[in-house]
């Protein structure tokens, strides 16, 4: 039963909520299935929300005239589209508007269906009709009794999964990692075989954060072109289940009808479809990450595979058929072995050699391996052909596969999901305390961009999102842990809790926009938690994400970079997928630092807003010639843009001067070019932002102090010790010009001084790859131009070097 929420707003988290008994939404579908098993009329259910027929495959209106839309002209689609056959209507519940695009562009003249009253923003093009392929298909019924069933007796097993004609490997291999646990199935398909003769059958799925019921029908779809015939003879275009099983195609029904159409659930993670099937939290791990260690790794996925947490893994571009691998494909990782093999070497002396094994399958069914006979007979394994299971060397395990998923799905372990919002323009407007012990996972999921052609209002997308998790102390609040996100669908932070600790978490967005809608904060802890729902204070967490930035620690899977120039410097905390930069003055006078930035496909977030940049053109044409004579494909063209910043720092003071959010994950990249910075006379802000702002400027002794520990107490020190010496030099030269000679107690001929100067300029090189900085002139003008270099190219992070164009 849910539990109550106490006087003081504390709640107990106990138990999952993936049970109607928790979940009223769970509970409110369940009701509707039992009274469709209740009527007991065979076969009478038939969903109204996902019909059978073409849309139900790609998404789009169904052509009742037939016509083969590839080779039918605009003017004869767009005459039939004026007076719909099946009636369009808005998502107000009024007959759409027909209308032409009037913008020039390609789209000029199409028409499209629009909301009447202009409020629900409903869009739809006239001329998307059917696709032939999905028009093909036939309709038939698969009722689960005699020769069919939802399951057999035997239970759930990996080897009954098949891919069809769908391009779903990442969720067929996810769902077979998945049912090498009764549990998890138990969750996806409650009911088993039972009611199965009303037709109706009860689906249910993670989405958008929170556990959701699907009702399906048995309509399946079927083919005379089956992509790979199976011998029941039943010709299902998509998956489908070995043994005349149906739960392999109702629940990849549902997840197709969760996401609007077949169509939308082509092409994904496997990570993606992992959080879905059992609402745990997930990890990917990059195998080519310089980061990455094999042994680590290797006792981590022998540890999680004995643990039970399911793991799928994922191949690169590049198809490897030496190890029988397909490029761009996803596997299931089943289990692993290691065995001692004897070994001889000339002389007759024997030695033994430690064997490690990966058992990996591909949901095709099939092992595509062309020479497999040595490896068997070193094995001691055979592949089944029917089950497409094979055995792999860990060794070419990590060469042929580039990431792999792991799904950290505990049995017994607590879990719930809570509303959040987005605050405005920038921040969030909710929070979470907790009190509890032991090992709590925070997740903050939004809503998916699949199948937002039919499912989502026009013009969504992704808002950055990122986490930090604070312990309350009596002084500041001590950060404990931090996700740098940006612009994903899901971040996931993990904690060990404290027993009598508190802890806050707080969600950041840097473009988040309330109008966007709502995300989900979900925890998932070994043991039952305390949680209240709590405002977060802007002012608290604006400066604890300063001290993360200047934290000699940097977050998981983030780098921490450092650029000295004349009058202070640049520091940046880079993700899989945002950048960070803040600015720090170590002296009393102000400096207007000018920065330009190179993005593509990224957003750049300032004190002034969302920057577009412009688009660089020669760099564009550059990228679109080099993808073209190499093997390695981007999912999306080039868009680069040119960014030009000025940003003002006082005196003493540390101020954020950039964000940049990938809008692609895989396909962004973001480079500095150049950075000059000169000091000011005037040192007043004209309009200064309020305190609870991200790019307000921050007192510098206010945000760095004993909480943030000895080394950054240290780099502090040393920092201000440049800075010291710099405005020394800055003096001397203008004694020297003026004709003064300097004093005994002037800085730069202190002796301790020069010493403690040297040890501390020797220790940041060690720790920073920036260049060394320039010498203050005497004019007060300390440029600090970022000379271009010609690194390797790295998708998706941030490059910290640029690139000559």
């Amino acid at each position: 039963m849910e539990q109550p929420v106490a006087e003081d707003g504390w709640q107990l988290v106990a138990g999952d909520d993936d049970v109607p008994e928790r979940n009223p939404r769970l509970r409110e579908r369940h009701l509707v299935w039992q009274q469709m098993v209740a009527a007991r009329s065979t076969r009478s259910f038939q969903d109204a929300e996902f019909p059978a027929g073409p849309r139900a495959v790609d998404g789009r209106r169904e052509d009742r005239v037939g016509t083969d839309v590839f080779r039918a002209t605009l003017s004869e689609v767009s005459h039939r589209a004026g007076v719909p056959e099946e009636g369009v209507l808005c998502r107000c519940g009024q007959p759409a508007q027909l209308r032409r695009v009037q913008r020039k562009g390609p789209t000029f003249g199409r028409p499209y269906y629009a909301c009447p009253l202009r409020s629900c923003r409903f869009f739809e093009f006239a001329d998307q009709a059917s696709t032939v392929a999905a028009l093909e298909l036939q309709w038939k019924r698969f009722p689960a009794f005699g020769d069919w069933c939802v399951v057999r007796d035997e239970g759930f097993r990996p080897a009954d999964v098949q891919q069809g004609g769908v391009g779903d490997c990442w969720f067929m291999s996810a769902l077979a990692v998945v049912a090498e646990r009764h549990d998890l199935m138990s969750k996806l398909l409650p009911n088993l075989n039972i009611g199965a003769e009303s037709g109706c059958h009860e689906v249910r799925l993670f989405m958008d954060g929170r556990w959701t019921s699907l009702l399906v029908d048995d309509h399946l779809p079927t083919t005379t072109k089956q992509r790979r015939p199976t011998a029941d003879g039943s010709g299902l275009a998509f998956g489908r289940c070995a043994r005349r099983q149906l739960w392999v195609s109702l629940i990849e029904k549902a997840y197709a009808k969760a996401h609007g159409a077949y169509r939308f659930i082509s092409g994904g993670e496997t990570s993606e479809a992992l959080l879905e099937l059992t609402g745990a939290p997930t990890e990917v791990v990059q195998f080519r990450d310089p980061a990455f260690d094999p042994e680590l790794f290797w006792a981590r996925m022998v540890s999680l595979l004995q643990a039970g947490c399911p793991i799928g893994c994922g191949t690169g571009a590049e198809t490897l058929e030496e190890l029988g691998l397909v490029g761009q494909h996803a596997y299931s990782v089943l289990e692993t072995d290691e065995a001692l093999q004897a070994a001889s070497q000339a002389g007759g002396y024997g030695f033994a050699l430690l064997e490690r094994r990966v058992k990996v399958r591909n949901p095709w069914g099939e092992w595509t391996r062309r020479e497999q006979d040595e490896l068997l007979a070193q094995l001691g394994a055979a592949v089944v052909p029917d089950e497409g299971s094979f055995w792999m060397n860990y060794g070419d395990f990590i060469r042929g596969f580039a990431v792999a998923d792991i799904c950290y799905a505990r049995d017994g372990w607590h879990a719930r999901s809570f509303d959040a919002e987005f605050g405005g323009s920038v921040g969030c407007r909710s929070a979470l305390q907790l009190r509890g012990s032991g090992e709590c996972w925070v997740m903050a999921i939004q809503p998916t961009e699949r199948g937002k052609q039919v499912k989502k209002p026009p013009g969504y997308y992704l808002n950055d999102l990122s986490l930090l998790i604070f312990q309350e102390t009596q002084r500041e609040p001590k950060l404990v842990t931090a996700a740098i996100g940006g612009a994903r669908r899901d971040v996931v932070s993990s904690v060990v809790l404290e027993a009598g600790k508190t802890y806050t978490v707080v969600p950041l967005s840097f473009r988040g926009s309330s109008s966007r809608g709502s995300f989900v904060l979900r925890l998932y802890s070994a043991s039952p938690v305390q949680v209240r729902e709590e405002p977060p204070s802007p002012e608290r967490t604006w400066a604890a994400f300063h001290r993360l930035l200047l934290s000699p620690e940097p977050p998981p899977r983030t780098l921490r970079r450092a650029q000295d120039f004349g009058v202070g410097r640049l520091v940046v905390l880079e993700g899989p997928a945002m950048a960070v930069g803040l600015f720090v003055n170590f002296g009393p006078v102000g400096f207007l630092a000018d920065l330009k930035a190179f993005g593509n496909h990224a957003a750049l977030r300032t004190l002034q807003g969302i920057q577009e940049g412009t688009r660089d053109e020669h760099r564009n044409q550059q990228d679109a010639k080099r993808q073209a004579s190499s093997s390695e494909k981007r999912k999306a063209k080039a868009d680069w843009r040119q960014h030009h910043l000025q940003v003002h720092v006082p005196g003493f003071a540390q101020l954020l001067a950039f964000v940049a959010v990938a809008l692609l994950e895989k396909d962004w990249e973001f480079s500095l070019e150049s950075l000059d910075a000169e000091q000011l006379l005037d040192d007043s802000l004209e309009k200064p932002p309020p305190s609870t702002h991200p790019f307000a400027p921050v007192v510098l002794e206010k945000r760095l102090g004993a909480a943030d520990g000895s080394d950054g107490l240290q780099e502090l020190e040393d920092l201000e010790l440049q800075a010291a010496l710099r405005e020394s030099a800055l003096l001397a030269a203008a004694q020297s010009q003026s004709g003064q000679e300097p004093g005994p107690n002037d800085s730069d001929s202190d002796p301790e001084l020069q010493l403690a100067l040297s040890m501390s300029l020797a220790d940041g090189q060690a720790v920073t790859e920036a260049p060394k900085p320039e010498k203050a002139p005497a004019g007060g003008s300390c440029p600090a131009h970022v000379p271009a270099e010609d690194p390797p190219r790295r998708t998706g992070r941030w490059m910290r070097r640029s690139r000559q164009t």
